[in-house]
Parts: structure tokens; sequence; C-alpha cells
């Protein structure tokens, strides 16, 4: 059975994703500045993710999980041009593809 959701609960849902969304691109932008890259690019993919639920769930439609293709999907559908402009090469392909940068354990980037 379908649960019917008021047009407030949305609301609500929209703004908290907006307003979590813009707390991971700050932190994700405080830890890409002092150097903490494998840290900043998993807070920069959860700010992502949850502006792109934020508009998914704005058009009534929910999508569970991680950024997955039907996020990618659902925002190709409500705008094919904000799609088109992503790098989706950016986002993770699955759990624990986090090994983004190959000199993390390095000198440079100490693990």
């Amino acid at each position: 059975m379908k649960r019917s959701v008021s047009k407030n609960q949305i609301v609500t849902k929209v703004i908290t994703f907006l307003n979590l969304g813009f707390k991971d691109y700050v932190a994700a932008r405080v830890l890409l500045n002092i150097g903490l890259c494998l840290q900043g690019v998993i807070l920069a993919s959860t700010c992502i993710e949850k502006h792109f639920k934020a508009i998914i769930t704005f058009r009534g439609n929910t999508c569970d999980g991680h950024l997955r293709a039907g996020h990618l999907k659902a925002i190709n559908n409500y705008d094919s041009k904000l799609y088109a402009s992503l790098n989706v090469e950016f986002q993770p392909k699955s759990p624990g593809s986090f090994k983004l940068i190959p000199q993390l354990g390095s000198k440079e980037f100490p693990s």
C-alpha cells in the first residue's frame, strides 16, 4: 500500500537534504583545504548525493541509498543540461571504491 505524503512533509524533507548537503559542502572544503583529500572527497560526494536527493524528493520521488545510477537517471530526467554538466566519473562506482588517490600512504599524504 502506497503511503501518501503531504506537501509539508516533502518540503521539510527537501529543506533537510539541502541543509545537510550544505554542511557536507562546507566540511568538504575545510578538509580539502587542510590536505585531508580522501575525507574531503568522501564528504563532497555525500554533499552531491544530498542535493540530488533534494531534487528527487522535490519531484515527489524517493531514491534510497548512496549515489547510484538511479540518482543520476532521476537527475537526467529532471534536467538533461544539468546532467550533461556533471562529471559522473567523479562518483564512486561501488562501496569501498574511495581508493581515488594513489598517493595515500606516501609521505605527502600520510594515512
